[in-house]
């Protein structure tokens, strides 16, 4: 009992301090099986079944602080286009908005933006439990990934439209990146008794053949000044960038590789007050995904 109160305190203190968004999807419940994995490599020892095999699935996760839509959900945003309203517009006509309408407004604060865009096609996949306490997988995927972080406050849409034409505008270092690529996983992990439950741990070996990347890095501030609504003078450029060329000398995206390398996931899993029988207290899990790099 004083166990289970201790972690009940730990939690509620953590969580007064932080927030996350996470691409959970279907990797957290209890019978995940292969697709748990791609979260946590040691999720595969704490299986409740023999073995579980994955034909096909998809997902997709996009994260910003620039743009937001409310009330609304991908499948309401999709079927109510043609209702979608932007705040800025209705600052001075009040009267055009609706109940149901769907409103797209930009963030207004001091911190610095960031968006982060991932899709991925996990292909066949296969993972076996071998005595309740090892298992071993296999995954085939698709992903995709492309972001940008540390980008400077003043490119937030409001903040942007408070700088007078003619000022100057200084733009903090940022960087954006996204890649495409081919991964195959072969991963494994043990479970074993411990005085409060279960514990596992795991990893992942994994080859990256990449089709298509990008990258453009702002290694030192830019001096620039507004000169339009859409438009800069830039006085001063320190950056460097880089992209493959594959699918721009053809009419379509080109199926071949640009790049290859090897990556790893490395994870652990404690169950509290485990049964036995799959049944627990908490489930509490740590991991490090995608340490690694591809050579173009």
């Amino acid at each position: 009992m004083r166990t289970k109160l201790s972690l009940l305190l730990c939690f509620c203190l953590f969580h007064l301090i932080s927030f996350s968004q996470e691409q959970l999807g279907l990797r957290i419940e209890k019978y995940s099986g292969v697709n748990s994995l791609s979260l946590n490599p040691a999720n595969g020892a704490h299986f409740a079944l023999g073995w579980d095999f994955n034909m096909v699935g998809a997902g997709i996760f996009l994260e910003n602080n620039f743009v937001y839509a409310t009330p609304t959900n991908i499948p309401h945003l999709i079927s109510m286009s043609e209702e979608i309203q932007f705040a800025p517009d209705l600052e001075n006509l009040p009267g055009n908005r609706s109940a149901d309408d769907v409103v797209v407004d930009f963030t207004n604060d001091n911190k610095t933006r960031f968006f982060s865009l991932y899709t991925e096609i996990m292909g066949p996949a296969l993972m076996i439990n071998i005595n309740n306490s090892n298992a071993i997988g296999f995954q085939t995927k698709l992903r995709a990934a492309f972001g940008g972080f540390n980008i400077d406050n003043d490119l937030g849409y409001y903040q942007y439209q408070d700088i007078a034409l003619g000022n100057p505008l200084e733009l903090e270092p940022f960087s954006i990146s996204g890649m495409v690529w081919q991964e195959y996983a072969l991963s494994y992990s043990n479970s074993r008794e411990t005085y409060f439950g279960k514990a596992s741990f795991g990893g992942s070996l994994k080859l990256m053949k990449a089709y298509e990347s990008f990258y453009f890095d702002l290694a030192q501030p830019l001096i620039s000044n507004k000169v339009q609504d859409d438009s800069l003078y830039i006085s001063e450029l320190d950056a460097s960038f880089g992209f493959t060329t594959a699918s721009l000398e053809s009419e379509s995206f080109a199926n071949e590789f640009t790049g290859q390398g090897f990556a790893v996931d490395l994870g652990a899993t404690f169950l509290i007050d485990d049964d036995g029988e799959g049944d627990y207290f908490a489930k509490l899990g740590v991991a490090i995904l995608d340490l690694g790099k591809v050579n173009f």
